[in-house]
């Protein structure tokens, strides 16, 4: 099995990385969420590579938000 072979597996049955199989596809998808025309790519990438849906990036930042007011 050489790399691509294990690659492909992964991706298979991680359902996170087929909804978002490229970093792309999830700064666009998280993007949409919170309706921002721009973010910090370091901290996109920090929540990528920690398998954080947008879904919940927004129910964080809400959270966070609430308590500021």
């Amino acid at each position: 099995m050489n790399e691509l072979d294990i690659l492909e597996a992964i991706a298979d049955d991680d359902p996170f990385l087929q909804r978002y199989p490229t970093m792309d596809a999830y700064i666009g998808a998280l993007l949409r969420e919170l309706g921002m025309d721009g973010a910090d790519a370091h901290t996109l990438y920090e929540l990528y590579a920690n398998h954080i849906d947008p879904e919940d990036v927004v129910t964080i930042w809400e959270a966070y938000n609430d308590d500021e007011d």
